[in-house]
This record gives C-alpha cells, sequence and structure tokens, in this order.
C-alpha cells in the first residue's frame, strides 16, 4: 500500500482519521508493505511510533521520493 500525502496536506479530521484507522484494521493483514509519502515531520513521528503494531514493513518517504517509494512497495 502507498498512502501519500501530498504537498498541500494540512491535516486530518478527527473523521477522517477515524476512517483511515477502520479500512487499516479490515485489511491490516492484507498489505505485505507499507510506504508513507509525506512531508510532515509530525506523520513521520506518528508512522514510527505507530508501527510495532503492523504485521508488515512500514516505511516513511518524502515527497520528492515518491518513485522511490513506489518501487519499494512494489518489490
Amino acid at each position: 500500500m502507498l498512502y501519500e500525502l501530498g504537498r498541500d496536506f494540512s491535516g486530518f479530521t478527527p473523521g477522517a482519521m477515524w476512517d483511515d484507522a477502520k479500512v487499516g484494521i479490515r485489511h491490516i493483514t492484507a498489505f505485505e508493505k507499507i510506504a508513507v509519502v509525506s512531508d510532515a515531520e509530525w506523520i513521520a513521528a506518528a508512522v514510527k511510533v505507530f508501527a510495532f503494531l503492523i504485521p508488515c514493513p512500514v516505511r516513511v518517504f518524502g515527497t520528492t521520493e515518491l518513485n522511490e517509494a513506489k518501487n519499494w512497495v512494489s518489490d
């Protein structure tokens, strides 16, 4: 799964966070890898804090590394 938070990303609403969490919980074992693409430092920090809950490799990439993220998640 590739999860891109683009340059215009300014934050989540509580409803959006809940919707994303529900998708993740329903499909927790469906992903082989998760690449998160964002320049928001708090996103990278949150991914690191919660990565132990995710049963597959998770990596954070900057927005300029989108192609690298696509390649990593596809391998």
